[in-house]
Parts: structure tokens; C-alpha cells; sequence
């Protein structure tokens, strides 16, 4: 569990953003009860924060998570039963179009149990019947299960392996063909996987940016994470993998956060797409899925 309280700057931001990936719970103290609202807007921008609530109430709350022996063991046994799980699925399939059957089982269950702990419900039967009743914790559900975390040039190897092999050929066959790249980041979340791609393609063409068109489609099923990839803006913590002079180059200091620049923004389109039921795009050159196969059983990820 983490939580944001009163300060200056971004402290905090990097720690609930591993926090949240590893699937624990991250809380923020309301910015207008702060003394310093800059650590819990830093920690809010990041869209991670399951909690908001004034400091009486964050304290109130920790306690009530820590101490109640039901709810602990549930999410630490990963409890739900096959039928539990199925009818879960099943809510959200109905409601929500979404359907998480091949999603791996433990990362589902671990997710339920998690967010049946936050809502507050003693057993995952009386959770099921408040899915079943309730818009809004079908919404938090179903975020909560996409898992939208993501940071920028995430495992480096990766990136050094498209710097110096993939890309460079890519760029090459553009050159002398069509003049066009093509690229494709699935389940891009927040964006930062999709502006990585960009800023890489950026630095290698040099002189040739303007020869060469590139096209970044990048898609996701969550609307509230591609609003956000849409606004190109980011906390500065979240900044860390890049250099100072990326950071000059491709960033402008915007309201104490970072806007990607106009320019980068233009390379992206960001659209609305459902990986295992829309048609996918053609003519790719290079196609990213690494943000939703590792949540995926081998079926899903061979179709």
C-alpha cells in the first residue's frame, strides 16, 4: 500500500506506479485539504490512485484495509472459486464488452480480490451482487483489469535492440520504397510506449524526418487511459528513462508537468480498438504488443 500526502514536487509518483503494476493499493490525499498540492496532483495525474480522501479519512481507511482478517486473507489466497470467476466474467463481458476468459487466471482473480477489498465488501458473493447493481464499480473493475501502467522506454534491452537493428532496416526499406513507416502499439495505455516509439524514430531519421512519413497507430480498449495518451502531458517523474536532452527536445514544461511537443504529438494517432475482436491493421512495419500478451494465456496470445 502507498500513500501520497502533502508535498511539494513529484515525490511518490515512481514508487505508486510499481506499487500499482505489482497490483497493490495506492491512496492520495485530497490536493485541496494538502498544505502542498504537489505530490498528491503529481500522484493523481498518473490516473493510479484507487483512493482519494482527506488525510482523517486516508488513515481511517489504511486501518480498516490492514486490519480486517477477511478481506487479507482473500487477497492473499487469490480466493474466488472457478464459478465465482465465471460469473465475474461474465458481468463484465455483458455490460462492459469486454471478455477476460483467456486472461491468466491468477492475475484475474488477484485483480477481483483486490478491488473487493477496496470497495469494501466482506466476501466475493456480496461483491458479485453489487457488480451486478452498479455502473460505477463495474467501471472501476474493469480498469482496474487493464492494468494501464506503463513507462517510458520501458526495458532498455528492448529499445537498444530497435535502435540498432530493427529500426535502422525499417528505416531503410522507407527510403527506398514508399517513403512511409508504419507502426502499431497495441494496448498503449497511457502513451508512453507509443511517444518512445516516436522519439526513437525521430532521433534515427535526422535530416530524413521530413522525407519520410511515419504513422504511429496506437490503440487501447480503456478510454479514460487513451484520453489521457491523447493529452501528451506526464508528470516529471515519470520522465526518468529519458535523457535531459530528449527531455529539451520533445517535451515543454506545461502547469508543473511535461507536454510532448506538437510535432511528436502529430506522429500518433490513438484510437479505440479491441485486440482479440477488431480487425487488425495492415501494412505494418513494426507492431508492439508487449503491454497485454504477458496478461494473456497461450490461446490468446497465438490468435
Amino acid at each position: 500500500m502507498g500513500i501520497v500526502l502533502s508535498g511539494t514536487g513529484s515525490d511518490g509518483t515512481r514508487g505508486i506506479q510499481t506499487i500499482a503494476e505489482m497490483g497493490g493499493i495506492v491512496m492520495v490525499q485530497t490536493p485541496e485539504t494538502a498544505e502542498f498540492d504537489g505530490m498528491p496532483l503529481s500522484a493523481i495525474a498518473t490516473s493510479l490512485a484507487d483512493l482519494i480522501l482527506p488525510a482523517k479519512e486516508l488513515a481511517t481507511t489504511a486501518y480498516q484495509l490492514i486490519t480486517s482478517p477477511q478481506q487479507r486473507e482473500e487477497l492473499q489466497q487469490n480466493a474466488a472459486s472457478k464459478s465465482q470467476l465465471q460469473r465475474i466474467i461474465a458481468i463484465l463481458e455483458r455490460y462492459e464488452n469486454i471478455d477476460f476468459t483467456n486472461y491468466k487466471p491468477t492475475t484475474v482473480k488477484r485483480r477481483i480480490n483486490r478491488r473487493c477489498m477496496i470497495a469494501g465488501y466482506p466476501d466475493l458473493d456480496s461483491y458479485i451482487q453489487r457488480l451486478e447493481s452498479s455502473t460505477e464499480e463495474r467501471g472501476h473493475l474493469r480498469n482496474d483489469m487493464l492494468i494501464t501502467v506503463t513507462h517510458f522506454f520501458r526495458d532498455p534491452s528492448a529499445w537498444r535492440y530497435l535502435k540498432t537493428q530493427a529500426l535502422p532496416k525499417i528505416i531503410e526499406r522507407a527510403s527506398a520504397g514508399n517513403k512511409t513507416i508504419r507502426v502499431w502499439v497495441t494496448a498503449c495505455a497511457t502513451g508512453e510506449e507509443a511517444y518512445s516509439v516516436a522519439i526513437l524514430l525521430r532521433e534515427l531519421l535526422g535530416d530524413n524526418a521530413d522525407g519520410i512519413e511515419v504513422k504511429i497507430f496506437a490503440t487501447d480498449i480503456d478510454p479514460l487511459a487513451l484520453a489521457k495518451a491523447s493529452s501528451g502531458v506526464f508528470p516529471e517523474a515519470t520522465l526518468r528513462n529519458l535523457s535531459h536532452e530528449q527531455i529539451e527536445r520533445f517535451f515543454t514544461p506545461k502547469d508543473g508537468n511535461f507536454e510532448v511537443t506538437k510535432a511528436l504529438r502529430e506522429m500518433i494517432i490513438f484510437a479505440n480498438h479491441n485486440l482479440t475482436k477488431d480487425a487488425g491493421f495492415t501494412q505494418i512495419d513494426l507492431a508492439s504488443c508487449r503491454n497485454v500478451l504477458i496478461y494473456m494465456q497461450p490461446e490468446l496470445q497465438q490468435q
